[in-house]
């Protein structure tokens, strides 16, 4: 499990959550260290690894056109998507350094 230490935002203080939502703020905040982005990296693969998995089981237990499928589906999506985001930020926190296939 990925081990980080303390959020580095000011959420808290100004009480974004009440609202239902965290605001995205400008500033830039430390980057993740490439040992984090090793270890986030693995576990987003074991993630769409077992995701993956259960929506197979879904589909074919309840059928391709069953709510719950397609929710599967979308979060498979999400996640593949999220996957090539963190692969673009590691490119940009860790440049100069090789970055292939920590996310993908």
């Amino acid at each position: 499990m990925l081990h980080c230490g303390p959020v580095r935002s000011h959420a808290r203080d100004l009480d974004y959550f009440r609202l239902g939502y965290a605001l995205m703020r400008q500033e830039r905040q430390q980057p993740l260290t490439r040992d984090e982005h090793l270890e986030l990296g693995r576990e987003l693969r074991q993630a769409r690894i077992k995701l993956n998995e259960l929506a197979a089981l879904v589909v074919e237990v309840y059928g391709p056109q069953n709510q719950a499928a397609f929710t599967f589906q979308k979060i498979v999506d999400s996640l593949e998507t999220l996957s090539e985001d963190m692969q673009a930020q590691a490119a940009e926190d860790l440049r100069g350094q090789p970055v292939e296939g920590i996310y993908t």
